[in-house]
């Protein structure tokens, strides 16, 4: 149960950070970027460390899904 629990709090804790960086990507052309200045949204994370951080969160994202298949596939292997 507690690598389901560990899995649990970082799976919700990678998907937070992907929504989060996704949320700040850097625009992809110019019409993206027009659009952004009209919105008046002007902070976005920067090309390199927008994929950095994707890929952390996604790591946390994927080590929470392996802790929880590892917890419920221990969990019942010990119940029998």
């Amino acid at each position: 149960m507690r690598k389901t629990t560990i899995g649990v709090v970082l799976l919700i804790v990678g998907v937070i950070g992907l929504v989060a960086v996704y949320s700040m990507r850097p625009p992809s052309g110019l019409s993206e970027a027009l659009m952004m200045m009209a919105e008046g949204r002007q902070n976005f994370i920067k090309e390199p460390f927008y994929q950095i951080f994707m890929a952390i969160s996604g790591s946390i994202s994927l080590f929470g899904m392996l802790q929880i298949i590892a917890g419920v596939s221990g969990g019942k292997g010990s119940q029998s």
